[in-house]
């Protein structure tokens, strides 16, 4: 069965990759990674405005639902980050956190490769 990319996949995507980052990543990591999420969802906005407007407007409003609630997630980031007992290196080291954010930008382009030949397929098909 294949996955049909939708908007409101694209929004609850971003929306949770970004909240979950912030809560859960030791602050070398969320700066790293988050600013890299971050570049890499602009990118994509520009990417995708020209194949589908409706996902760039999703992501978007993701990273709008994000910054609007940054002070909730601020408060849940320090009473998660006073809990933490395994850090981030640990974590890694078992495999319960990708090493590489090679794996974000594989998504991105196959998601993009997608969407671009779905548009040239309904262009030939008119």
């Amino acid at each position: 069965m294949e996955k049909r990319l939708s908007s409101f996949r694209v929004y609850h995507s971003t929306k949770n990759r970004l909240y979950t980052l912030f809560k859960n990543a030791e602050l070398g990591n969320l700066l790293i990674r988050g600013g890299a999420y971050l570049f890499l969802s602009f990118l994509a906005i520009l990417a995708l405005i020209p194949i589908n407007a409706q996902f760039s407007i999703s992501i978007i409003k993701a990273i709008y639902e994000f910054m609007k609630n940054l002070r909730k997630v601020i408060i849940k980031r320090v009473y998660i980050q006073s809990i933490r007992t395994i850090s981030d290196e640990i974590l890694f080291s078992k495999g319960f956190l990708r090493n590489s954010i090679k794996f974000t930008v594989n998504e991105l382009l196959q998601e993009y490769r997608y969407l671009r030949e779905k548009v040239h397929l309904s262009r030939f098909m008119k």
